[in-house]
């Protein structure tokens, strides 16, 4: 039975790579171009030469919709496709892992595993612009760190979050931002997004986190820390995470 292999190359933007094996030929390389969303919106594959072709060209809309370019054939992963999200060329729904969104709708086409909110079939709270869905069941970096770190705020504060981050070190402190680190979209870009943007909010709970990240998340880029790496990149760093949020000699280190 003739069958072609595709392997992934996992990258700081997610998928750096296509390997496919076709039967009977030889490997050929092929390298993604992604929009500011994550999306793929063309593949570079080296040709004779040392030279480099575009092809497979497309653009979607918000909501994954493909306006320009093929809305079937390869390569399979178009909308989020940073993210391995695939789209079925049957349905034309995208699979995200927890369940398939619909991008003509602009819903999911079950209900969300996590019952959370008042519509479980909402895409991204209806702004797909400026979000994403990782894996069909949680969506924005904002949404994450606000569940992570909101119950903590209001038992302990601010201070009381410092001291936990200093004297649990990366376990405590790290888990708590694992999913928001995991949920960003196209690391470089979201790390800028993050620095910037969040860092100047008024809600501490996001200032803290949004610095934190964009500073942990620079260094994890410059290093070539994949996207998947990233969430124990920040378990590893108990201590930078504290240095970089408050100061140590406030607390008691017993």
């Amino acid at each position: 039975m003739e069958t072609d292999v595709t392997r992934y190359g996992l990258g700081a933007r997610g998928i750096d790579f296509l390997e496919v094996d076709a039967y009977n030929a030889s490997p050929l390389a092929k390298y993604p171009l992604y929009d500011g969303h994550g999306n793929m919106i063309a593949t570079l594959t080296k040709g004779s030469g040392g030279t480099y072709q575009v092809s497979a060209r497309r653009y979607t809309d918000p909501w994954g919709v493909t306006r320009v370019g093929a809305s079937t054939g390869s390569p399979d992963q178009r909308y989020c496709a940073n993210l391995g999200h695939r789209q079925d060329d049957e349905s034309g729904l995208t699979y995200m892992r927890a369940r398939y969104h619909e991008p003509t709708t602009g819903r999911f086409i079950s209900e969300d595993p996590a019952r959370d909110g008042g519509n479980w079939f909402v895409y991204c709270n209806n702004r797909p612009v400026d979000r994403a869905d990782v894996d069909g069941a949680s969506w924005d970096a904002i949404e994450a760190i606000y569940r992570s770190l909101a119950p903590i705020l209001q038992q302990f504060g601010i201070s009381g979050l410092m001291e936990i981050a200093k004297k649990k070190g990366a376990i405590a402190f790290g888990y708590l931002l694992e999913k928001t680190a995991t949920s960003l979209i196209g690391l470089g870009a979201r790390m800028g997004w993050l620095a910037e943007g969040m860092v100047r909010s008024q809600n501490p709970y996001v200032r803290i986190a949004g610095g934190l990240i964009g500073r942990l998340g620079a260094k994890a880029l410059a290093a070539g820390v994949s996207l998947r790496s990233f969430s124990h990149y920040l378990l590893a760093f108990g201590d930078e995470m504290y240095d970089l949020i408050g100061d140590r000699d406030k607390f008691n280190l017993n």
